[in-house]
């Protein structure tokens, strides 16, 4: 019982911290656009290298797990993804952040493949659903982050000083996850003779794909909530920052509640229930010009992302007696490959017409999620 909660802490510490630093980045993103005077072309680019490093280390990232284990690549990455961090701010020139965004990324997506495979093996030592709860602490490390943000956004803190500090406030957590990597399960859950990555098939295909949906628009909501907030409702960098804080903490509480509203009401009205939340939430942000109200939205968008992902891996799970790995990481790929094109995507289409337009991108995937609910049953 000891070992089984130094395992289950260690995960946890893992999630919050991964969540921590994505958070504070995004919030940032305001005051890297004004210090370096970035167009939203150029932020595009800058969040396509983001993309590229973390989708780039997947399959390197699952490869090493296999090796090594999923709890030794915790280590590895936390301190790698620290120090990346607290580089971020000490860039001078374009070309220098477009770098080190790129290694940011993937750092954070070889750690998010190491702490999802390591939930996984907890998960399957315990007899309770844990993936909802570790995504939800993933949300709390978000909330922390932005809420950072936006502190050093009001009082005028240099990101190189902030992200610097920030980073450093969470060194003394390597000490519970390194007593933890010793007792870790270093069992390999993907042959090392099969691919990296390998297409879903079937109901599984489906079960990615309303993983993709979801997780574009958190991805998307990630890079450009603050950004939407400054642009589009005219608020201060700090109201900018507080805004991604509301959509990540209205994420956490849901996923902690996640389990209970699955048990009430069932997976597919749950996962429907969602699609429509943020529906509504998107309506609240694109026909209004308030701030409060913008807030209330993205809230409403963060219910609605919440507990898609951690059903999509638990289906992802079940869905094979065998393999059990490998189905997750073809989910994992598709997920988290949305999560970071998200911003991408919604930065081409903002260049290309406006901010709002591009995000009308989101009924269509609201529309998906709900009527890709049953695969998750």
């Amino acid at each position: 019982m000891f070992e089984h909660r130094k395992q289950r802490n260690a995960v946890i510490i893992s999630f919050i911290f991964n969540g921590a630093l994505f958070g504070a980045w995004a919030s940032r993103i305001p005051a890297f656009v004004e210090q370096f005077a970035i167009t939203s072309q150029q932020l595009s680019m800058l969040l396509l290298c983001l993309a590229a490093g973390a989708i780039t280390s997947f399959p390197v990232a699952g490869k090493i797990t296999d090796s090594i284990g999923a709890a030794r690549l915790c280590i590895i990455t936390f301190i790698g993804y620290t120090i990346v961090f607290m580089t971020l701010g000490l860039g001078n020139n374009l070309y220098a952040l477009y770098f080190l965004v790129f290694l940011f990324g993937g750092f954070h997506g070889a750690m998010d493949v190491a702490m999802n495979t390591w939930a996984a093996q907890v998960e399957s030592a315990s007899d309770k659903t844990l993936m909802p709860f570790f995504h939800a602490m993933f949300s709390l490390g978000a909330g922390f982050g932005a809420a950072s943000g936006a502190i050093a956004s009001w009082s005028h803190t240099a990101i190189n000083l902030h992200f610097i500090l920030f980073a450093a406030s969470f060194l003394l957590l390597l000490i519970p996850l390194n007593n933890a990597v010793s007792s870790a399960s270093t069992s390999k859950d993907i042959s090392s003779d099969k691919p990296a990555f390998k297409l879903p098939r079937g109901n599984l295909f489906i079960v990615a794909l309303v993983a993709f949906c979801c997780a574009l628009s958190e991805g998307a909501m990630a890079d450009w909530t603050a950004i939407f907030m400054n642009q589009e409702l005219g608020s201060s960098h700090g109201e900018a920052a507080a805004a991604y804080s509301f959509f990540a903490i209205a994420m956490f509480l849901t996923r902690l509640s996640g389990q209970y509203l699955i048990e009430q009401l069932g997976k597919i009205t749950v996962v429907r229930a969602s699609a429509v939340s943020s529906m509504i939430g998107l309506f609240f942000i694109l026909l209004t010009d308030h701030i409060y109200l913008g807030y209330l939205g993205f809230s409403l968008i963060g219910i609605g992302c919440s507990i898609v992902m951690p059903l999509a891996f638990s289906k992802a799970a079940d869905s094979t007696l065998k393999n059990k790995g490998s189905a997750i990481a073809s989910v994992a790929i598709f997920a988290y490959g949305g999560m970071l094109l998200g911003p991408v995507m919604i930065g081409f289409l903002a260049t290309m017409f406006s901010l709002k337009i591009a995000f009308l991108l989101f009924i269509l995937l609201f529309m998906l999620m709900f009527s890709g609910a049953k695969s998750l049953r």
